[in-house]
């Protein structure tokens, strides 16, 4: 009888020690769930600024462009005329 106790007491012990590991991993997973999706959301933010400014630089570049065309072809209307 001694026995079958000793057996569900280890028994026990054993259950409720995987079943606190196995809570401690999945928080441990959770946190760094969370911390790696932040980084990726501050990631993401950073390339849509940088991008945002490549763009702006690119547009304002080929507007400056197409203004010295339009005054050359203008130029060279008013020189023929």
């Amino acid at each position: 009888m001694e026995k079958l106790v000793h057996v569900k007491n280890t028994f026990y012990t054993t259950t409720i020690t995987v079943i606190i590991v196995s809570l401690i991993i999945s928080l441990s997973l959770a946190v760094q769930i969370a911390t790696s999706r932040q980084q990726s959301i501050k990631q993401i933010n950073t390339s849509v600024a940088n991008l945002s400014h490549t763009l702006d630089v690119y547009t304002e570049g080929i507007m400056r462009q197409s203004e010295m065309l339009i005054t050359t072809v203008s130029d060279i209307i008013e020189f023929m005329a």
